[in-house]
């Protein structure tokens, strides 16, 4: 039985990420599909911090911290059109509604990409862990932190175990060193527990009248910075 709860003890005291992560929920809640929208959540958390300006050296961009080429080609963007309204990690002028929806809808088709290639690796290592487990979404959060060795990982830990890996922390038991990548996996993946979110059509109406407001109430308050 795979632990539903368990990713919840890993939110703040008042059961939610930092208010400028869950000023994304309502677009994220919109496009997710049936993606786990804490999941995605807990990843602009670990990489972004919800800031639409994030960058860093790597030139890893937008809330996503998407990196060319490899990343922006795969969510079928830019960094340009991640950043039109950025210098450095300041905003310059306000974004808008369809630059909003572009930060989102992009991460999301980029996590639909991570998700496939897990599925491709674990299954080639006789791994079978279904989208309920979120040691499954830990390996989907790893394409993204750090994907060359997830296949050799997962192919040596075979052969010293005689048989496929049976959970993350065994797999990572036999991992040396990487430990900051791991953490991140870890700490993202433990939010995807249950898998995707299942709304029914009423739910995703709400969903979507949601997002809408929310696109209108982030480009008034960025319009403010």
């Amino acid at each position: 039985m795979y632990c539903v709860p368990c990713a919840a003890a890993l939110l703040g005291d008042d059961g939610s990420f930092d208010a400028s992560v869950e000023q994304w929920r309502g677009l994220v809640s919109k496009h997710a599909g049936d993606l786990p929208v804490d999941f995605l959540l807990a990843w602009l958390q670990r990489e972004s911090g919800g800031n639409v300006c994030s960058y860093t050296k790597l030139r890893e961009s937008g809330i996503f911290q998407l990196m060319p080429p490899d990343n922006t080609n795969t969510a079928g963007t830019t960094e340009a059109a991640l950043r039109p309204a950025c210098s450095g990690q300041t905003r310059t002028r306000q974004f808008t509604p369809a630059e909003l929806e572009l930060q989102v809808t992009s991460g999301i088709r980029y996590v639909n990409a991570m998700r496939a290639a897990a599925k491709k690796k674990l299954a080639a290592a006789g791994v079978t862990w279904d989208e309920r487990n979120p040691d499954f979404w830990r390996v989907v959060k790893l394409q993204h932190a750090y994907p060359g060795p997830t296949a050799g990982w997962l192919g040596a830990a075979r052969m010293m175990l005689g048989r496929p890996v049976r959970s993350w922390a065994e797999l990572r038991s036999t991992i040396s060193g990487y430990s900051s990548v791991l953490d991140n996996a870890e700490w993202v993946g433990g939010f995807g527990a249950g898998g995707g979110s299942g709304a029914s059509s009423t739910a995703k109406l709400v969903l979507l009248l949601g997002g809408l407001g929310l696109i209108a109430a982030m480009a008034s308050r960025y319009a403010r910075h």
